[in-house]
């Protein structure tokens, strides 16, 4: 029953009945997974679906001197893996922990017996998938052309976006992040990052404080109609 009730909360199944829930959790494994652990490399693919129930994880991948580029965040009621058919945007990366989490692992098999008894589920996949494809296309393209502060401002907006709360003036992001996690998540260093961040709290634009960090509504806001 507690495996029917994750199920229930994961977007991928919001247009399926409690019957077709019932028969897909048969299906399932729950299992925990403390931070800092490494769910997936490039050169061991996870085989089968995974259901992201509690807790979030970091996708990136490594650049040739071995720096970090985040690529995206998974959060609560986000879908990663590959099946035989098609892949859910998440090959040739690392993919870990940045907290404690509770995943549902679907085997192969059937995950893809299900998908030919409901055939609407697989054009929630395909859209997930392209939102994912549209987002790494996005971190591609502030690597290519943007600096560490322009980096920077819009993997905190990101965050804020996706995991903030108000907190008075500002949106507090609800992950713990080092100096050296945000240098991580944008390819720098963290005597950058950190420059950077004293930078951007001197012109109002976030708070920081130790291992939190928040985006000012105001600014956030401005971002957000730019980019409507």
């Amino acid at each position: 029953m507690e495996k029917l009730e994750y199920l229930s909360k994961i977007d991928l199944f919001d247009y399926l009945s409690e019957k077709e829930m019932e028969e897909l959790a048969e299906e399932s494994t729950m299992s925990t997974l403390p931070l800092g652990t490494i769910v997936q490399t490039p050169y061991g693919l996870s085989k089968g679906i995974y259901l992201l129930k509690k807790g979030k994880m970091r996708m990136y991948t490594l650049s040739d001197d071995g720096k970090q580029f985040t690529s995206g965040i998974l959060g609560p009621g986000s879908a990663f893996g590959d099946t035989t058919y098609f892949s859910l945007g998440t090959k040739d990366t690392y993919i870990e922990t940045i907290t404690d989490t509770l995943i549902c692992t679907i085997p192969i098999p059937s995950f893809e017996r299900f998908l030919l008894n409901h055939p609407s589920l697989m054009m929630t996949l395909m859209k997930s998938l392209s939102q994912k494809i549209e987002e790494q296309n996005q971190m591609l393209k502030q690597l290519a052309l943007y600096d560490i502060k322009d980096r920077l401002i819009f993997w905190l907006c990101k965050l804020a976006n996706d995991f903030g709360h108000e907190s008075g003036d500002y949106i507090a992001i609800d992950l713990n992040l080092s100096h050296q996690e945000l240098a991580n998540m944008i390819g720098s260093t963290r005597e950058s990052v950190s420059l950077t961040l004293k930078e951007l709290v001197k012109k109002d634009i976030i708070s920081s404080g130790r291992l939190k960090v928040s985006v000012k509504k105001t600014y956030l806001e401005g971002v957000n109609s730019n980019e409507v």
